[in-house]
């Protein structure tokens, strides 16, 4: 039984590492993955900074086009008190031309400021752009490294396989059903120790007849608690 043991033990082994593999090679599409995906999210911010832009935009223009007819009002107000004919006149003219410069001064005020916002938008743009420049390097980085660690561990996952195939046929018929059907049965190892009098699985007590009968037995030796295949 010994041997039966040692072989089962070879494939839990291999099973395990083949089973370590597996999760790796799964990994590798999430990790390339999450790059893509803070690409991705960079661009809509992107959109969303150019439609900030173009939103700015319009909306100088219209100050600026308000500014100039205000101008133009001014112009032509001072020109018509230049002409004024009576002092009621003139000081009409001149109440008017004041209120123009008013409203030209607080449309000059939001211009300045709707301009800085525009230059500050522009400077987040152009960080931005150096973002998704350096994202894509970094995740074509991370698509090349995991290209070849995948190709790696594949080729390393199709060795094992050939391995737990002979591994596999070493092993009693019998003892490998019952292997197997554990297996299905627990995420973690079937075949576990018995050290201390304690399973190496559900770690409950194992009684001192149980204990005994390994090394001795040409039966697997199993916990009474949760059926696990015990060694020494």
């Amino acid at each position: 039984m010994a041997t039966s043991l040692s072989a089962l033990l070879e494939v839990q082994r291999i099973e395990g590492r083949i089973g370590l593999l597996d999760q790796e090679i799964g990994k590798r599409p999430q990790m390339v993955g999450s790059k893509s995906s803070e690409v991705e999210s960079l661009k809509v911010k992107r959109v969303e900074i150019d439609g900030m832009l173009k939103t700015g935009q319009i909306l100088h223009d219209k100050l600026e086009l308000d500014f100039r007819s205000f101008e133009e009002k001014i112009a032509e107000s001072t020109q018509r008190l230049n002409n004024a004919q009576t002092n009621k006149e003139y000081k009409a003219l001149q109440h008017q031309i004041d209120g123009y410069k008013g409203e030209a001064s607080e449309i000059e005020d939001n211009l300045l400021l709707v301009l800085g916002r525009i230059e500050e938008i522009t400077a987040e743009g152009l960080q931005v752009d150096e973002k998704i420049v350096e994202c894509k390097e970094e995740a074509d980085r991370a698509a090349e490294t995991a290209d070849s660690e995948t190709e790696s561990m594949e080729r390393e996952r199709g060795e094992l396989v050939e391995i737990l195939e002979a591994a596999r046929k070493r092993v009693d018929p019998e003892h490998l059903e019952i292997y197997d059907t554990l297996s299905a049965r627990y995420s973690d190892q079937s075949v576990v120790s018995a050290e201390d009098q304690i399973c190496g699985g559900c770690h409950l007590s194992v009684n001192p007849q149980v204990i005994s009968a390994l090394g001795r037995s040409e039966e697997l030796v199993t916990c009474p608690n949760c059926s696990r295949i015990l060694h020494g």
